[in-house]
C-alpha cells in the first residue's frame, strides 16, 4: 500500500479489534491494517477493497503507484489436515 499508515487516526472509528486494528470493510468483511504500510482483507468484493482504501488513502504515506497484491485461500479440511496446497492454506 504505502510506507506507513496512520493507525492511530483509525482507532477513532468503530473497530473489531485493535491489535492487530481490525475494521470493518465491505458488506460483510473486514480488512486488518498494519502501521507499516500493509492491509489485509477477509470476505470483501474488490469494489469493496476499492472503496475502504479510497476512504483511508489520506492516512496513507508515501503511496505506492502499484501496490504489491498478494492472495490466498483459506480453507477448513473436513479431514483435519492442516498445510498449503497451491493457492490454499487449510
Amino acid at each position: 500500500m504505502g510506507g506507513d499508515i496512520d493507525t492511530r487516526s483509525l482507532r477513532k472509528t468503530r473497530s473489531l479489534a485493535t491489535s492487530p486494528l481490525t475494521l470493518e470493510a465491505g458488506r460483510s468483511g473486514c480488512a486488518i491494517v498494519f502501521r507499516y504500510g500493509a492491509i489485509t482483507f477477509f470476505h470483501v468484493e474488490p469494489i469493496e477493497e476499492t472503496a475502504f482504501l479510497s476512504g483511508i488513502s489520506a492516512l496513507i504515506q508515501r503511496p505506492s503507484a502499484v501496490p504489491l497484491v498478494e492472495e490466498i485461500e483459506l480453507a477448513l479440511s473436513d479431514r483435519g489436515r492442516e498445510g498449503v496446497e497451491g493457492n490454499t492454506i487449510f
